[in-house]
């Protein structure tokens, strides 16, 4: 692995370059047989036992570990680590992520299993939190066909606008409701 490190100019201190290697490029360079024998041919698996000392994020590989995004605390751990690259300081900042950030920074897998719904991936990641899924950009249609859905919304909108009887819905305007976005 040293050797083939040396081969693709990748940085020793950094190890950077090892997230763009894929099975491929080992086999291209003579390694095949030592990752499949060994490492049941995932470079992932291979640079962990090489280099365990380096503090390696799984979804910056080409390909993560098989079944790495099926684990809750996976899941939790990158959702985590992105929320401290992004510079947020409240999971209020969750609201405005767009799928294609959470895609860049390696979390397509991570959506796959949630069929494209950060609303959904967060609130597994992150049961605790009281998430309010109508704040996110993209909230599914069929999440409004569920009346508890409607119903739940219209419990936080009557708290946030104070509303105390029937009677106070009359005065929602327009303006209201924009700022409330």
């Amino acid at each position: 692995m040293n050797e083939l490190e040396d081969r693709l100019g990748i940085d020793k201190t950094t190890k950077e370059g090892w997230y763009n290697v894929t099975k491929e490029i080992v086999h291209q360079h003579g390694g095949g047989t030592m990752l499949v024998a060994h490492f049941g041919n995932s470079v992932y698996k291979a640079v962990m036992a090489v280099y365990p000392e380096h503090p390696w994020l799984p979804w910056k590989f080409v390909k993560a570990p098989r079944g790495f995004w099926h684990k809750p605390e996976n899941q939790r751990w990158f959702l985590e680590w992105l929320y401290s690259q992004l510079g947020f300081s409240s999971m209020e900042d969750w609201y405005k992520v767009r799928l294609s950030t959470i895609m860049e920074y390696g979390g397509g897998g991570l959506m796959l299993i949630h069929k494209r719904s950060i609303s959904n991936a967060l609130q597994t990641a992150f049961p605790e939190h009281p998430w309010l899924p109508w704040k996110f950009a993209g909230t599914s249609t069929t999440f409004w066909y569920d009346r508890s859905n409607r119903r739940h919304f219209f419990e936080w909108l009557r708290k946030e606008l104070n509303i105390q009887d029937m009677a106070d819905w009359y005065k929602v305007t327009l303006e209201v409701r924009i700022a409330l976005d």
